[in-house]
């Protein structure tokens, strides 16, 4: 069986994307590498990758939304590549440690990470969330998945983006948001997923814990660690050194621990602050 990430970006991203390819490169060296891109950028993202993976420009734009929001759908050609299995991976994400189990994936099944969010609902902008209920009421109220990692079996979702376009006009929603793909995608898989732990992806990684043993680290939040502002008090800079940079000496990774125990009273006291307030 062929099996395959498949990560993707635009010209603003290949740091991050050949970070995690890298990563993938060194944990699992017999998995196929595949990076979507938008047509415009491939030649300079297959200058900047390199062998670290097949560059696979987009085949065509999706239908329902505007130029600037393609890059945030290029997930959705994740079934085109030549595999049999393939694991989406945002390209904001790092791998830790090996994980086997995101290849596992049974005939008629979707493997994903539950998001933090309290359910689908909660991913859905207020004003939409009327139709989308109409048209996913068995999935608004239920928990959904985190869009940054999911794994199929390509033969069965070749045409994931055809779904996806007539999916949202059959919705008849007004306006595609900027933060869309998430609970779209839910709507449409979420009743063959097959749930795996928070390890296989640790999000929203300011506000939660990033668990032991972790396998993948998913830097949702603005600005990414590979940005010269990322806060190198917080946790999740850690594992970007060590297992995104590579940083095995002692004394740099003893550093960056030092400073995040110095800010961790401040921190936690911010974040209990802004709870408490909301």
């Amino acid at each position: 069986m062929r099996r395959a990430v498949v990560t993707g970006c635009d010209a603003r991203f290949i740091d991050g994307a050949a970070t995690l390819l890298r990563d993938v490169q060194k944990f699992h060296p017999d998995v196929l590498r595949f990076c979507i891109t938008p047509r415009a950028d491939a030649t300079i993202v297959q200058q900047r990758l390199g062998d670290l993976a097949t560059v696979f420009p987009a085949p065509r734009p999706i239908r329902v939304i505007p130029d600037s929001l393609q890059p945030a759908l290029l997930k959705l050609f994740t079934p085109l590549v030549d595999a049999d299995v393939a694991v989406w991976i945002d390209c904001d994400m790092i791998m830790c440690r090996p994980a086997p189990e995101l290849w596992q994936v049974q005939p008629g099944e979707v493997v994903a990470v539950q998001d933090t969010a309290y359910s689908v609902r909660c991913m859905v902008e207020p004003t939409l969330q009327s139709l989308y209920q109409q048209q996913f009421p068995e999935v608004i109220e239920k928990p959904g998945f985190n869009g940054g990692l999911f794994a199929l079996r390509t033969a069965e979702w070749r045409d994931l983006p055809e779904r996806y376009e007539s999916a949202f006009i059959a919705g008849g929603y007004p306006t595609h948001p900027k933060i869309w793909d998430q609970p779209f995608l839910n709507g449409l898989m979420q009743p063959a997923v097959r749930y795996l732990p928070r390890t296989f992806n640790a999000h929203h990684v300011f506000d939660y814990r990033i668990p032991r043993g972790v396998r993948l680290v998913h830097f949702t939040n603005v600005p990414k660690p590979w940005m010269p502002n990322y806060p190198k008090h917080e946790p999740a800079y850690y594992y970007w050194l060590r297992y995104g940079l590579g940083e095995s000496r002692f004394w740099p990774l003893f550093r960056a621990k030092l400073r995040i125990w110095v800010r961790t009273p401040r921190r936690l006291l911010s974040r209990y602050l802004k709870t408490f307030k909301a």
